[in-house]
């Protein structure tokens, strides 16, 4: 593998790929939508990421998404957010420490184990919450590789705060590998890959009654961001905004289990 090969994936795991900018205009949108229908609750906000970064991404100029959410949190005017930030990467973590200002005030940092975090978080929760399974928020997951997705940690956290919603942005390329693993009939399929979940398992994991799927993004490996909830005011059966969709919708379908990206012919927003 030639240097200038191996540099570029190593950004594309630090969050330094080029798809960040895309990613981000469709997660600002939607953490604006999800804060804002919070906004006149008198209980706290509660938000967590499970891989941080550095809060820029350098190779394109862009923030990150823990900037993109502090910017959603000022415009939303929601007052009372607890924020937590982790990311494995010392000197990532580091780093967005120095973006403090811009974020929610008394937000944490973790330099940890994702799977730890989330436990770290749910012992928060319980802690400050007087009644925890009724904690509004978000997590925002965005794993690279398989290994860094803290799928069973993330299930049990979502089991137990149902309505803390889901934001994941998926490596739609990567668990369609495993399906293709799965239906392959030529007898060589890999063992290791046998037990990886396809898509729709993986969602169904999350306990959540609603989601929605975004145009894919990215070249070679595609990533498409997924909204999951358990919000019924929120969901609009048939309805989607920019190149959001129900999942279950013929466009959704398109993107979701085909991997075809769709034209977004509504622009605006349900709220």
């Amino acid at each position: 593998m030639s240097s200038k090969k191996r540099r570029e994936e190593d950004e594309e795991e630090q969050g330094q790929g080029s798809g960040t900018a895309r990613k981000q205009e469709g997660l600002y949108p939607l953490l604006l939508m999800i804060l804002r229908m919070t906004k006149n609750s008198p209980y706290p906000f509660w938000y967590g990421e499970t891989h941080a970064g550095c809060g820029r991404n350098r190779k394109v100029d862009c923030e990150g998404s823990p900037l993109t959410f502090g910017r959603a949190a000022r415009d939303s005017g929601k007052k009372e957010i607890n924020a937590a930030f982790c990311d494995i990467n010392p000197v990532a973590i580091e780093e967005l420490r120095k973006y403090a200002d811009v974020l929610p005030s008394d937000s944490l940092f973790f330099c940890q184990n994702n799977a730890d975090f989330l436990l770290e978080l749910t012992c928060r929760i319980r802690a400050k919450e007087p009644n925890p399974k009724f904690a509004w928020g978000a997590i925002f997951c965005d794993p690279q590789k398989y290994r860094d997705f803290p799928i069973k940690a993330l299930a049990e956290f979502m089991f137990e705060f149902r309505k803390i919603d889901l934001i994941l942005n998926l490596n739609a390329t990567l668990f369609q590998m495993f399906q293709g693993c799965k239906e392959s009939l030529n007898g060589n399929v890999p063992v290791k890959h046998m037990d990886k979940p396809t898509r729709r398992e993986l969602i169904a994991m999350f306990h959540k009654k609603y989601w929605l799927v975004r145009n894919l993004v990215g070249k070679g490996h595609r990533f498409t961001l997924c909204y999951g909830t358990n919000n019924d005011k929120f969901f609009h059966e048939g309805k989607h905004f920019l190149d959001f969709y129900d999942i279950n919708s013929v466009e959704g379908k398109m993107i979701f289990d085909a991997l075809h990206n769709v034209n977004p012919d509504q622009l605006e927003f349900p709220f």
